[in-house]
């Protein structure tokens, strides 16, 4: 690992810290805006995937698939999840798509994170 990466890693890690504090804290706006900081700046696919959780507790469809598409893109596999379960059942103004549903808990599978195999 090269010490930029080691560096970014860091820096990504002092910004999910920030949004788990706020989280803890009850402030939603700094937790946002640190999700939202780490994932424009590291490409976080840990943050794009809180962003999509956060956003679909919120009922705002668009802007929760959006985040977890990009976070499960990268390989996070409660995106990939939580996308398979959403194209599966037709939720959250996706189309009902039983392939890439499939196609979705099956990378997530493929990665064998127990904390994905708990929804799977």
């Amino acid at each position: 690992m090269s010490k930029t990466s080691q560096t970014q890693s860091a820096e990504e890690r002092k910004y999910l810290t920030r949004a788990e504090e706020c989280k803890k804290a009850e402030d939603t706006a700094g937790m946002v805006q640190a999700y939202l900081e780490a994932s424009e700046k590291f490409n976080s696919a840990e943050a794009q995937y809180q962003l999509g959780e956060y956003y679909s507790s919120n009922d705002d469809n668009a802007l929760a698939n959006r985040y977890y598409h990009l976070a499960a893109e990268q390989g996070h596999p409660l995106a990939q999840v939580a996308l398979g379960e959403k194209y599966s059942n037709g939720y959250m103004g996706l189309p009902r798509n039983i392939l890439l549903g499939l196609y979705w808990k099956a990378k997530a599978i493929a990665q064998k994170d127990p904390a994905a195999e708990r929804y799977l």
